[in-house]
């Protein structure tokens, strides 16, 4: 009994130390964004010190059948990855959050984004009534 309770008692020591060394995170990992549709594929990964800026040159809001593009200016390059599956309010999350940016649709004379998407990612100022500020 007693070897049976020293074995458990070491596995149980062995999986916490095996489980906070996978918990370590590389810190070139926190510069890399990845970004995903709404129903998680991997659509591009890249350093998020590269980002210029980024918009929606097109979207669809209220369609079940929702589409995205998306532009992103890098320092190098820009990338248009075309129309993604999802609805723009999946990315605008995304890319807010990760990139801590907000879209820059005035300066590429791109549609605005309603106020109802702000508002149901939780970015909405409902005291100033328009997006929150950074």
């Amino acid at each position: 009994m007693r070897k049976l309770i020293a074995f458990l008692g070491g596995l149980s020591l062995m999986s916490s130390i095996g489980i906070s060394t996978v918990g370590c995170v590389d810190q070139n990992d926190q510069d890399v964004f990845v970004l995903k549709t709404d129903i998680g594929q991997t659509v591009d990964s890249f350093n998020k010190m590269d980002v210029i800026d980024y918009y929606f040159p097109w979207y669809s809001a209220n369609d079940s059948f929702a589409m995205t593009e998306i532009v992103i200016n890098f320092k190098s390059e820009t990338k248009s990855y075309g129309q993604k599956p999802g609805f723009v309010q999946v990315y605008l999350k995304q890319l807010i959050e990760g990139l801590r940016m907000k879209p820059d649709q005035e300066k590429y004379n791109a549609p605005s984004i309603p106020a109802g998407v702000w508002k149901n990612i939780g970015w909405w100022d409902y005291t100033n009534d328009r997006p929150k500020d950074l």
